[in-house]
């Protein structure tokens, strides 16, 4: 199935409403599909969009904590090594 981006035939007018036409069940089924279509693709390209990478102030928050959390852990061990020495 091929669709086409460029320009849309103008619809037949078979009669109106107001002013805007009425289109044929043919004609309305062939927009409903290429809606549907369309639906498709932009739900398969959303599928293997990457999530923006997190900001560089969040990066260093993080590191910061991650830090602090190191550091802390490495103070205990130290305090149990010489609770452990004879």
């Amino acid at each position: 199935m091929h669709l086409s981006t460029g320009w849309a035939k103008p619809l037949p007018i078979k009669e109106t409403y107001g002013k805007f036409p009425i289109m044929s069940a043919h004609r309305t089924e062939q927009a409903v599909q290429r809606i549907e279509a369309a639906l498709g693709r932009i739900a398969k390209i959303s599928d293997t969009i990457r999530p923006a990478p997190p900001s560089v102030s969040g990066l260093v928050v993080k590191h910061e904590s991650l830090r602090d959390s190191a550091s802390n852990t490495l103070k205990e061990l130290d305090d149990l090594l010489k609770r452990l020495e004879p």
